[in-house]
Formats: structure tokens, C-alpha cells, sequence
């Protein structure tokens, strides 16, 4: 038993500084290659890109290993709050659904869990918690940003960066976000705050209800789209 753990401990050493030195030695590579072919001769991060993706890929091949032999990773998890007005859905299609995409990103390192909150004003004091502790909130709305996969992939990741490896995404009730999220307002606690930011999934009409299930889908696929995989054609 102490030589198998002994074994297992040289292995997760082994692994974890092999990625660190892969990370020390991408530090060096040009970001941009100057292609004079180009128009212009624009810049382009070709290979930049192609060897990010080749370390995420190694992560998470090393982590799958870890996996099977029952260590966990190293890296800290991270975490996304939907925070909802309404309650649960009582369609089984919905709630099966977003159970299912919750499984599939366990392996990413990546919890999704759903706050829901009776209405609007319990919403804005679950938002005012989440900015005390300097977590990021984004903002579901017609009227927000909108974006491909890919460029929500990278958001997605830079707003979890910001936030400590928490994030929270709020939707409103059947009537939309409040007031009070959309525009530069005082928070429940008196303080003059800013809006969070606000993305659209689509200039299309849905339920408040659907429009999770559209965001946890949107999310899987950007950990797809960051280690590389065939999911997203």
C-alpha cells in the first residue's frame, strides 16, 4: 500500500511539473508571426492560439489520468451561480436537460448551480452578495451584448478570472431584469453602484426558464471549445 501511494505521489509530481515547465517555456513563444503575404501585413496569432490549445489539451488529458487513479486535480474548481426569478420548472425536458450539461462539466472543472429567488428585489440582495465578495455578475438581456461561441468562450474565462473562479449570470422574471441591474442605480444597501455587464443569447423571444437551459449549453460548450474537442463544429 505505501509503495502504490508513494508510486501515485511521484506521478502527480511528475505531471504537475511537466505543465509547468510546457507554461514556463510558452511564456518565451512570439505571441504574433508576421505573415508578409498578408494585406497589409497584418499580425496573426496562429501559433499563439495553436499552442494554448495544445497545453489545454495536455491539462486535460492529465487530469482524465489523475481522474482514474482517484486524485483529484490540482487547480482550483470553479464556479458559476444562475441566479433566476421563478421557480423550478416543472417541465421534466427542462430540468433534465440542464441536469445533464451540470454532469457533463464536472470533468472540466466547472460547477453550475441555480439560485432561484421569489422575486425581484431578493434578486438584487443575492447580486449586492455576490459583488461584496467581489465575485463577477453578468447580466442576461435583449438588449445586451451579442457574441459568437468563441468570443463568449474567451469571456466566459476572463470574467472567472476576475471573479476569483466565481461567476454569477442573472436572469430576470417573465418581465426582464429590474431596473436596478439595467441602469447605474443605488444598490438595497444605499451604495451608488454600476451596472453589471449584459449579453443577449439571442435577439429571438424566450422563457425565462429556457433561456437557462441556452446559457448551461452555451457554457459546456465554451469548456469544448477551450480544451479543443469536436463538440463545437
Amino acid at each position: 500500500m505505501l509503495l502504490r501511494l508513494s508510486f501515485l505521489l511521484f506521478l502527480v509530481l511528475l505531471i504537475t511539473n511537466r505543465l509547468t515547465v510546457v507554461a514556463f517555456l510558452g511564456c518565451f513563444q512570439k505571441p504574433n508571426t508576421f505573415h508578409p503575404g498578408h494585406r497589409g501585413g497584418t499580425l496573426s496569432n496562429v501559433n499563439h492560439h495553436s499552442f494554448h490549445q495544445r497545453l489545454l489539451r495536455q491539462k486535460h488529458d492529465c487530469d482524465s489520468h489523475l481522474s482514474k487513479l482517484g486524485i483529484t486535480s490540482l487547480s482550483m474548481a470553479m464556479k458559476v451561480n444562475i441566479r433566476i426569478v421563478g421557480r423550478k420548472s416543472s417541465e421534466p425536458w427542462l430540468e433534465g436537460g440542464v441536469e445533464m450539461y451540470e454532469t457533463r462539466l464536472k470533468p472540466s472543472n466547472l460547477q453550475v448551480e441555480t439560485t432561484w429567488h421569489k422575486d425581484n428585489s431578493a434578486l438584487i440582495k443575492g447580486v449586492d452578495m455576490d459583488r461584496s465578495k467581489n465575485h463577477c455578475v453578468v447580466c442576461l438581456d435583449p438588449n445586451g451584448l451579442q457574441t459568437t461561441s468563441e468570443v463568449f468562450c474567451d469571456k466566459l474565462y476572463e470574467w472567472l478570472e476576475d471573479g476569483g473562479s466565481r461567476l454569477s449570470f442573472i436572469i430576470g422574471g417573465a418581465e426582464g431584469l429590474p431596473n436596478e441591474l439595467k441602469y447605474t442605480s443605488y444598490s438595497s444597501s444605499g451604495k451608488q453602484s454600476q451596472p453589471p455587464p449584459m449579453i443577449s443569447l439571442s435577439t429571438l423571444t424566450f422563457t425565462h426558464q429556457f433561456a437557462r437551459l441556452l446559457l448551461i449549453e452555451q457554457i459546456y460548450r465554451a469548456t469544448e471549445i477551450r480544451k479543443g474537442s469536436g463538440y463545437h463544429k
